[in-house]
């Protein structure tokens, strides 16, 4: 479906709750709306956001920002630790890796039958499940012996 310019014009003013007139009026002055504190403000004070058809973020600098420190406030990370939680006990031994604390499991012997090389790849296994006591419990298998632990 095709969509003209006037009527992005005109639906953009509805949703600002003013007249097509009077919204053209606020963009020619370089004027935008926060969509948090719903104030008209100067494009200035807006981030830039390539993906947005006016090329700039839907939130003034001064709403990103509260909002960012209230959820730090708050303490939310991206999700809590969950307790037998498997995809996070591998995102902390990655995050590990990626930071330089512990080096690749490809760069290290397998734990069970010796094997370095490149012909296979090496993974840490966490030995002591997934609990978070026991994220960072792990040793290094090549993928021949960790999946045959899953048989």
């Amino acid at each position: 479906m095709a969509q003209t310019k006037e009527g992005a014009i005109k639906v953009a003013a509805q949703r600002a709750g003013i007249t097509v007139p009077e919204y053209v009026s606020f963009i020619s002055r370089g004027l935008k709306k926060c969509t948090i504190c719903k104030e008209w403000k100067s494009v200035n004070d807006f981030s830039t956001d390539r993906s947005r058809g006016d090329g700039r973020a839907a939130r003034c600098n001064i709403c990103s920002t509260t909002l960012w420190r209230r959820k730090s406030m708050l303490g939310n990370k991206r999700v809590d630790e969950r307790d037998g939680d498997k995809s996070q006990a591998r995102h902390a031994i990655n995050r590990d890796v990626r930071q330089g604390l512990r080096p690749s499991p490809n760069s290290l012997f397998c734990s069970l039958c010796g094997h370095k090389g490149n012909d296979r790849k090496h993974e840490y296994h966490h030995i002591c499940g997934y609990g978070k006591e026991h994220f960072y419990d792990v040793l290094p298998l090549c993928s021949k012996c960790h999946h045959e632990g899953d048989k």
